[in-house]
């Protein structure tokens, strides 16, 4: 927020007329302000307003914009929406579209005569797009989006009904430090572990018709009584839901993986996931990286990841090659180049690493960090930047910036990246806790170990070599 600032030339005198300003313009003698709060002003640079009210009014300059009406040809505007976003497709294309791109307008106006609903419209400019048959051509629409969805308050834990209460089968411990990031029943004072029986809530016996989530609609972020069975006795607790439970539970599946790894490989090597290329993924990359890379190999993650565009900042660390290393009295060896891996990696990758994580999964290939592990990625990588709306709000999106590799050329758009060794995810190993790929990775980064030399083992053998010679 800032604020309107009038400066006496003549004077040297300055005024702060408003605060909390969003947006101002000005237009002869008059200022137009947006504030805080969806208040629009006109100032006269010669009077001050009546601050003391936001009531519309000449005195305050508020305008009443509940007074507002703007009347609509729905065929008439969705027209303009084709148009433009036709358009939009013609100029920001990241090359120069041939001549058929002009018959495409003229077939989808014809089709834009029978719409009837923005869901129709949305169906047609969608295809429209497609006809370039080219990612990342996006349409994101406003006016499907409900006025207040309705969430559910999360306990981040996973159960099943025993036929008598909800059994807690799993807690997911998500991050102990950060709030809203591990379950509520972690909360501390409550005694709780999986087997544990969820009984009611805020009052209402659970049954099999009337379950947890039920009871939870609406009531994310606030406290509830949770009724427990622990030990066969009940207990009740309060507890303040989460809003999302998604972060605890990416979080508990990133930790079992890494105890996991860690657990088959008797503490030898690490394990990052990284679930996007923004800046989200380039915080835990580097957040686990630094607590990993002591390891004597790494396995990189990059299933599921979103895209972004960090990428060459996470290549930077992983390509970076150990040469030496720095060896305080009383601190185990640190690597030079500092902050550089292990020299055994492998990328575990699948067909949901997409965009730029298309294009970390072939650099990684490309630059022989080591072997890629699971399935054809995605195949999507000519980038975007979405910032033109349409009339009624929409965003509209045009492939602009397109990937090129001396190896592949733009070959990775539209295929994917294949790996070095293809490992399938069947669903009956989802339903079973089963992860060929992770076991893929751990079988084959150990035999990528054998016969490698561990700089920082190799510096401290020589330490204690010439401590004990005394030289």
């Amino acid at each position: 927020m800032g604020s309107l600032i009038v400066y006496d030339m003549q004077t040297g005198k300055q005024e702060e007329i408003l605060n909390d300003v969003i947006d101002f313009e000005i237009a002869g003698d008059k200022v137009t302000v947006r504030q805080k709060g969806n208040v629009l002003r006109i100032v006269d640079m010669e009077k001050k307003p009546d601050l003391t009210s936001k009531e519309p009014g000449r005195s305050s300059g508020v305008l009443d914009l509940g007074r507002i009406r703007t009347r609509v040809n729905p065929v008439v505007e969705w027209k303009q929406m084709v148009k433009e976003t036709w358009y939009l497709m013609k100029q920001n294309y990241w090359k120069e579209v041939d001549g058929s791109w002009e018959g495409v307008l003229e077939k989808y106006l014809n089709l834009t005569e029978k719409v009837s609903t923005r869901y129709e419209l949305m169906d047609l400019i969608n295809e429209m797009q497609g006809e370039m048959g080219t990612s990342h051509s996006y349409q994101i629409v406003n006016d499907l989006k409900v006025e207040k969805p309705y969430m559910i308050g999360g306990l981040g834990v996973q159960v099943k009904f025993n036929g008598e209460c909800y059994e807690i089968t799993r807690i997911f411990h998500g991050d102990l430090s950060a709030e809203g990031e591990k379950s509520p029943l972690l909360s501390s004072g409550i005694d709780v572990k999986e087997g544990d029986c969820i009984v009611s809530i805020d009052g209402v016996r659970l049954s099999e018709e009337v379950t947890p989530q039920e009871v939870l609609v609406d009531k994310q972020e606030i406290p509830v009584l949770i009724t427990l069975k622990h030990d066969g006795k009940e207990t009740k607790v309060n507890v303040k839901t989460t809003r999302n439970e998604s972060y605890l539970v990416y979080r508990d599946w990133v930790r079992r993986n890494r105890e996991y790894v860690a657990e088959r490989t008797s503490g030898k090597v690490g394990y990052v996931h990284i679930p996007d290329m923004g800046p989200m993924g380039y915080s835990e990359f580097i957040k686990d990286f630094i607590h990993q890379m002591d390891k004597k190999a790494l396995i990189i993650d990059v299933r599921y990841n979103r895209g972004g565009h960090v990428s060459p900042l996470i290549i930077d660390f992983l390509s970076r090659k150990r040469i030496g290393a720095d060896l305080p009295k009383y601190r185990k060896a640190s690597p030079y180049m500092p902050f550089s891996p292990p020299p055994s990696m492998v990328c575990l990758t699948d067909e949901h690493a997409g965009s730029d994580g298309d294009i970390f999964t072939h650099v990684f290939k490309r630059l022989g960090l080591g072997k890629v592990i699971g399935v054809r990625t995605w195949g999507g990588v000519v980038g975007i930047n979405p910032k033109t709306r349409l009339v009624d709000g929409t965003t509209v999106t045009q492939p602009e910036f397109a990937t090129w590799f001396d190896d592949v050329k733009f070959g990775i758009e539209n295929y994917g990246v294949d790996p070095d060794i293809k490992v399938e995810y069947p669903p009956q190993d989802y339903n079973k806790g089963v992860d060929p790929q992770l076991d893929e990775g751990i079988r084959e980064v150990l035999k990528e170990m054998e016969g490698k030399d561990d700089m920082l083992e190799k510096a401290e053998k020589d330490r204690e070599e010439i401590e004990k010679n005394g030289n």
